[in-house]
Formats: structure tokens, sequence, C-alpha cells
């Protein structure tokens, strides 16, 4: 079996810049900056499956909206959660 390569910290570092430059050659323009902390950026990710950017972002909203907290987002049960998204 072959060994596999490893890198050294500044080989990665390389690659890694090499893998930016190409990518921002092919996706133009800035990603979308927002002013999330990791939870709600965790729960629009989680939203954001099998559906559009902008319906993720109107159920992120509805459950921060529905609930008194992040805590309280936490602790509900499906059934609760479901309610507060609705369709």
């Amino acid at each position: 079996m072959a060994a596999s390569k490893t890198f050294k910290s500044t080989d990665r570092q390389a690659i890694l810049k090499d893998l930016t430059v190409e990518l921002k050659k092919h996706y133009k323009g800035e990603p979308p900056k927002h002013s999330r902390n990791v939870i709600e950026t965790l729960l629009l990710g989680i939203c954001l499956e099998d559906c559009p950017f902008e319906t993720a972002e109107t159920a992120l909203q509805t459950l921060l909206d529905s609930f008194l907290d992040l805590n309280e987002i936490r602790v509900s049960s499906i059934t609760e959660l479901e309610r507060a998204l609705g369709k």
C-alpha cells in the first residue's frame, strides 16, 4: 500500500492560496456579509436544506421572531418548531 504524501505547512498554504485564486476567477463577486452569530448561521444552514436562500432566511427570521431567544429554540420540541415555521 502506498503511503500518503504529507505536506508541510507552507505547501498547504500555497495550495490553498492557488485554490482561492481559481475560485475567485470562477465565482465573481464577494460572498454576502451577514452579522449572524454561529448558532444563527447553523440554523440558517439547517433551513437551507432543500429550499432557496430567500425562503431559508425567511424561515430563520420567523424562528427568531417566534421564540424569546436562541435557548428557547434549542429546548423546543420538533412539534413546536414545525408550528412556528408553518409550511
